[in-house]
């Protein structure tokens, strides 16, 4: 029982954090990535 507690957790926890991702229009992590990678390269 306490396993289906633990993923129902986490499920939410996911589920909730890409729908906040989604509605604050966050970068992906490629992109965020990408961007740093980027200023690098300039300096």
């Amino acid at each position: 029982m306490i396993y289906l507690l633990f993923l129902f957790t986490v499920l939410l926890a996911v589920g909730l954090f890409l729908i906040l991702a989604d509605a604050l229009k966050l970068p992906t992590l490629g992109a965020a990535k990408a961007m740093l990678s980027e200023g690098r390269q300039e300096k």
